[in-house]
């Protein structure tokens, strides 16, 4: 079994590799990360990554933190 750690670093390489492909065939980087939050949403719910700090969880804060660092 995948720990959490493991499978966030997976989530976050696939993200990154989507994003990358997707400005390669000309989607701008805008349009991608929106791509991104769209996967997101579809996710069922225990799928989804669970927040460390409920105080400062946001629905898209992993694809967020990806963008940025694109």
């Amino acid at each position: 079994m995948k720990s959490a750690n493991t499978e966030s670093y997976d989530i976050a390489c696939l993200a990154s590799m989507l994003i990358h492909f997707l400005t390669t065939v000309g989607v701008s980087r805008d349009e991608a990360i929106e791509v991104l939050r769209a996967a997101e949403d579809m996710l069922p719910a225990a799928s989804k990554p669970v927040a460390v700090k409920p105080a400062v969880t946001r629905k898209h804060e992993p694809v967020e933190a990806l963008a940025v660092a694109l």
